[in-house]
């Protein structure tokens, strides 16, 4: 083999594996995807007037405000699940009583909280399977539990945007990729 032959042999797999390594890299396919699902769930808070913030379709199911809120408690519970403590700065969040502005910064610092948790995690720490899931039938590893709060976000941002619609007021436009 010739050393030219060699020489792009070597650039050939050289770029094979660096990009078989990045479509792997964990923090490299969830934090984007994570970061703009926060800024889209951002614009539909924003988009809310702060007067329908008590707004619920039917006596049975959370208002706005609490939707929000749900997510905010739900990003501190599962993280304790990949951080193993119970224990994090979104304990410092005093969620009674929100201004829309207020809610909108806990919001904003909750996502940023799950983005920086994200891009800590090695890969070995990620592949560990969590003990004392809620579920105890269901094996989930660490890194399962990141994408099961970025689908717990787009579930309530879904009910988020059906009462912006229900209110008349206009969605802002999906993004998702």
């Amino acid at each position: 083999m010739t050393l030219f032959k060699k020489t792009n042999l070597s650039i050939v797999l050289s770029l094979f594996l660096s990009t078989a390594w990045a479509q792997t890299d964990f923090s490299k396919q969830f934090t984007p995807k994570w970061e703009r699902g926060i800024e889209y769930t951002l614009e539909v808070l924003e988009a809310m007037p702060e007067e329908y913030f008590d707004f619920r379709p039917v006596e049975e199911v959370r208002t706005f405000e609490e939707q929000a809120l749900h997510l905010v408690d739900n990003f501190k519970k599962l993280q304790s699940f990949i951080s193993g403590s119970k224990e994090c700065s979104l304990d410092d969040f005093n969620l009674e009583s929100l201004s829309k502005a207020e809610l909108i910064k806990v919001f904003k610092e909750s996502g940023a909280f799950i983005s920086e948790l994200s891009q800590a995690q090695s890969k070995k720490e990620l592949k560990k399977d969590v003990d004392d899931f809620f579920k105890k039938d269901i094996l989930i590893t660490k890194e399962g539990i990141f994408w099961l709060i970025k689908d717990h976000m787009a579930h309530h941002r879904g009910q988020m945007i059906i009462y912006l619609r229900l209110n008349g007021i206009k969605p802002p436009r999906y993004r998702g990729w």
